[in-house]
């Protein structure tokens, strides 16, 4: 067993931002936002694919989701793991994959999204002869993974 996908490199996302919620009692709130751009964000490369973090509790610590881009090369699938502190939402972008959860094969392909239950054993494999992109969206932003030896 092994956690994680790996870390993110820490990036300078956050930002104040003061608005008034009502102009009669001009009360200011103040709060952290964060905000990222793929385009700046380093990649974890791996031999199946790559990860991009935008969020999540090393980029934002204030954080409470994980949030990313991930793709899978063709031909490629990513190892079999589960999440024990978290679901898991996958948006397909582009390309088309098969999702095992379990024993079960789910057939993906771009403008589709997929609920996959904390503890739920899974793994994508490339079904197609281009990269699959997929918008990841985890409920912590302490993602945990936990992979099937």
């Amino acid at each position: 067993m092994q956690a994680g996908f790996g870390t993110q490199p820490s990036l300078d996302v956050s930002l104040i931002a003061g608005f008034t919620i009502n102009s009669e009692e001009r009360k200011e709130i103040v709060m952290e936002i964060t905000l990222t751009n793929s385009n700046d964000a380093g990649a974890l490369e791996f031999p199946w694919g790559a990860i991009k973090w935008l969020c999540n509790d090393q980029i934002d610590p204030e954080a409470e989701m994980t949030f990313g881009v991930v793709y899978i090369n063709a031909g490629e699938g990513n190892p079999t793991h589960y999440h024990p502190n978290c679901e898991e939402l996958i948006y397909v972008l582009s390309g088309e994959c098969d999702h095992k959860l379990g024993d079960e094969v789910i057939p993906l392909r771009p403008g589709m999204m997929l609920r996959i239950p904390r503890n739920v054993k899974h793994n994508a494999v490339n079904t197609g002869w281009q990269p699959v992109t997929m918008i990841i969206c985890y409920s912590d932003a302490d993602r945990q993974t936990v992979f099937e030896e």
